[in-house]
């Protein structure tokens, strides 16, 4: 029966918490109507423990794969295990405050004195540079 074999259920394992990290991050980081996205105490937690989890089913299946002699299979684990600390380190979720926003209000633009005097083309004004 598909899945219930060790080996499927180290890959299940290994699969489900590396598709889980931008499910997390996006969890965290996400905010809508003006709120601004805070990383909690309890989301870092959770991205340690898949951290862990990633860890440990990607060493079992390696070491499982290296047992049976299996090249393909190493290969294969190896790739996944590699694609799982690719998206642990894109998505990390490990320091708890608020998230970095790019602030969003336009810097105001310098408005000209309107007390000054204004220079018109072609006139004789002393107080227009070049006359």
């Amino acid at each position: 029966m598909a899945g219930s074999h060790p080996r499927s259920r180290r890959l299940a394992a290994g699969g489900g918490a590396a598709a889980l990290f931008p499910v997390l991050y996006f969890a965290v980081r996400l905010a809508f109507f003006g709120e601004r996205a805070v990383i909690h105490p309890e989301n870092v937690r959770q991205y340690w423990v898949l951290v862990g989890v990633l860890a440990v089913s990607s060493i079992a299946a390696l070491a499982a794969a290296h047992r049976r002699g299996g090249r393909r299979a190493l290969a294969w684990h190896s790739l996944v295990a590699a694609m799982g600390l690719v998206l642990a380190l894109l998505f990390s979720v490990s320091e708890p405050g608020q998230v970095d926003q790019p602030d969003r209000t336009p810097e105001p633009r310098e408005q000209p004195d309107r007390g000054a005097s204004v220079c018109h083309s072609g006139g004789g004004s002393d107080e227009c540079v070049g006359g």
